[in-house]
């Protein structure tokens, strides 16, 4: 079974960082569904300031682990969500619905969800008003 789900993360990873998935950009940014923001209240609500960072990863993701040393580099708060363990939490599945994509990293940044890590874009998405 690890197998399995090892060939398939990296059959995602290769569609995510060749962008050969939808277009020719793997980084892409979407806005945040209402439901999806009030279903994750919970967990973002604990942000008393700046936007509230959100990572979604896997623990067999070389991209997520890029991302979290990035993110505590640059000092920014973020909580981290392992999807292996939430295959049936609704929020995972709105973010892979609005996404199309159930790979790792994903990101929830203020009121956008970003696809694949891109230091420029979630400093951009946390840094805009």
């Amino acid at each position: 079974m690890r197998k399995i789900i090892l060939v398939i993360a990296l059959v995602v990873l290769f569609f995510v960082a060749t962008g050969a998935h939808a277009d020719s950009s793997p980084y892409k940014v979407f806005d945040a569904p209402k439901d999806l923001l009030e279903e994750m209240k919970g967990i973002t609500e604990s942000f008393k300031e700046g936007k509230p960072i959100v990572l979604f990863q896997s623990p067999v993701c070389h991209f997520c682990d890029v991302a979290r040393s990035d993110l505590n580099e640059r000092g920014l708060k973020f909580v981290e969500i392992d999807v292996t363990k939430l295959v049936s939490q609704p929020y995972w599945g709105r973010v892979v619905e609005v996404t199309g994509i159930a790979g790792t990293p994903q990101f929830l940044v203020g009121d956008k969800l970003l696809l694949g890590y891109s230091p420029e874009k979630i400093l951009k998405e946390f840094n805009s008003k």
